[in-house]
């Protein structure tokens, strides 16, 4: 889980799955524009306030995948 979406400064991620080794934000291109690496424990926060407004996929990488999720950055 992500909150709070829309984000505006800062994005806290939740539940992160067990062996997750990476976290990536992609734009509505499918362009990666941020990478957090793990270890992760159960949640993590991150800045987001050098991102653009719009709409990105947050996908987490635990073993054997990908994970997507969508996202809203405002000012």
């Amino acid at each position: 889980s992500l909150w709070p979406n829309p984000a505006n400064e800062t994005l806290t991620l939740g539940s992160i799955p067990p062996g997750t080794q990476r976290l990536e934000l992609m734009d509505a291109t499918g362009r990666s524009v941020k990478q957090l690496q793990g270890p992760f424990g159960n949640s993590t926060t991150s800045s987001v306030s050098e991102l653009a407004p719009g709409t990105y996929t947050l996908c987490s990488f635990p073993l054997g995948g990908a994970v997507p999720s969508r996202l809203e950055i405002i000012h």
